[in-house]
């Protein structure tokens, strides 16, 4: 012991700070000493500080807990993160050199508590090359928000500036001011303001003020509101990346897909042909990005658990083209088994009708570019002879929406294996999947139960709509939209 103190008070002169002379110190002793000062860095003090955009701050105050920084945005913070998926950054002083310029808010914070829920430790994120000094004490956590906020919240000082400049203050910046302070008092935690960056910055409460005395100092200045900034609040960025990986990972998971866009890039369609992991960077480039999003962050925790889950971003995206891949492939040899009737026959499916009413056995019409011989009937290839009255269904009314451009009311049924069989099975018609049941076999199969009516699924205003939130329709939907009003409408 008197060794090292000998080699601490050497280091102290030489200049350095404490923390290092301490490590440099127990170097010079050997490993087992370096190790066990090692753990010195580990915890965090007992008051620590939290600095942070006026703001943000409003809204911690409001939601009552911390919303965490996200270490797997970037791979600097992974590095020092132990592990976990998140953090909170805090300061063992005010003084520190970390956080925004006036007007911003500290937090006081009780660290022995903060130690106590989560791992905690001491982290110089530049480096002992860099100029500043941070004094950071982050929390390692794998939660989203540490909450209540309030548990670990001992003051709130609130820095706004009055200066002799009259430089007037967006409205907004009151307002959050005032949310903080109504909060703070209806939680029982002390609130100070300052009137520069010099009493602010060591929280200096001899100078401290009360929102009212600040609001009659900043008056008695001639300061004054600003205009009202016309363009409203910026709601954030939430891109497409993160929301489109959430909802292809449930579909899968709830094996229902139908609902997912999967055409040329689309985000099923990038995924499954993904190579290099380049989908996983674009995920951390887009969780980076919208890490400060309050909107974003239900995405961004749906993907840190499947990070957790799956050991890695990379691995959870090669997870998800497995599954797609998988999906894609049964629906393949479904559809082939369908197509040549291998089904069972004891067995039956769900498909749909679009109209103006529930079908009934119709034959074709003539159109516009009909040929000679149309009027022969409905000709597809799995009937040997064309068909001169029958009844379309499918298990995807989108997407007949979406390839034959057909809108209506759509009607469900539930038809059995067999008749789909004796129909000639389900066919991929113009990109559009359907069974086309002649009159003879319908009739059959309402008379047998083995067609049975369950009800109208959609009216034509819902389905227009989930139609139209699927991609690609373009101007075809307008077109599609405008016939099948007029359709719907001569029926009425």
């Amino acid at each position: 012991m008197k060794s090292i103190m000998e080699h601490w008070k050497g280091f102290l002169d030489e200049g350095l700070k404490p923390a290092a002379a301490m490590k440099s110190s127990a170097a010079a002793l050997g490993s087992s000493a370096a190790d066990a000062v090692e753990q010195f860095s580990e915890g965090i003090t007992d008051v620590v500080f939290h600095k942070t955009r006026l703001d943000q701050a409003a809204q911690i105050m409001q939601s009552n807990k911390f919303m965490t920084s996200v270490a797997f945005g970037t791979p600097a913070d992974q590095d020092v993160n132990k592990g976990k998926l998140y953090y909170l950054s805090t300061m063992r002083s005010p003084t520190g050199e970390y956080g925004p310029g006036l007007p911003a808010v500290t937090f006081k914070l009780d660290g022995r508590k903060l130690g106590q829920r989560s791992k905690a430790a001491a982290v110089d994120y530049w480096g002992p090359d860099f100029p500043t000094d941070e004094m950071e004490d982050r929390v390692f956590t794998d939660e989203p928000f540490l909450e209540p906020a309030s548990d670990y919240i001992s003051e709130v000082h609130i820095g706004m500036n009055i200066d002799s400049s009259r430089r007037k203050m967006r409205p907004a910046r009151m307002e959050e001011a005032e949310t903080i302070a109504a909060a703070a008092e209806s939680q029982g935690i002390p609130v100070y303001f300052y009137a520069n960056e010099k009493t602010y910055g060591i929280l200096n409460k001899t100078k401290r003020l009360t929102l009212d005395q600040w609001k009659k100092a900043f008056k008695d200045a001639g300061s004054e509101l600003d205009e009202p900034w016309e363009f409203g609040k910026r709601s954030g960025y939430l891109a497409d990346t993160l929301k489109g990986t959430i909802e292809i990972m449930q579909a899968l998971e709830s094996g229902n897909t139908e609902g997912i866009e999967k055409g040329y890039r689309s985000t099923w369609y990038r995924i499954k042909y993904d190579s290099g992991g380049e989908w996983a960077r674009r995920i951390q480039n887009a969780v980076h990005n919208a890490k400060s999003n309050p909107q974003a962050r239900e995405y961004i925790a749906s993907i840190g658990k499947q990070i957790k889950k799956h050991g890695g971003l990379d691995a959870f995206v090669e997870w998800l083209q497995g599954e797609i891949k998988k999906s894609e492939g049964e629906q393949e040899l479904k559809q082939v088994a369908e197509r040549h009737g291998f089904l069972t026959e004891g067995g039956t499916k769900t498909l749909y009708h679009i109209g103006k009413r529930p079908p009934q056995p119709k034959p074709k019409r003539s159109s516009w570019n009909h040929k000679p011989g149309d009027e022969k009937g409905w000709d597809r290839p799995q009937h040997s002879q064309p068909v001169e009255s029958g009844v379309f269904l499918s298990p995807n009314p989108i997407g007949i929406a979406q390839n034959h451009g057909i809108f209506g009311h759509v009607y469900a049924y539930d038809v059995s294996n067999g008749l789909i069989s004796k129909a000639g099975g389900m066919q991929r018609y113009d990109w559009g999947t359907e069974v086309l049941i002649p009159e003879d076999i319908w009739q059959a199969g309402i008379d047998s139960g083995e067609i049975k009516f369950l009800g109208k699924s959609m009216d034509y205003n819902e389905f227009v709509k989930k139609a139209d939130q699927s991609k690609g329709l373009g101007d075809r939907l307008a077109t599609t939209k405008r016939r099948a009003s007029a359709y719907l409408e001569e029926g009425r």
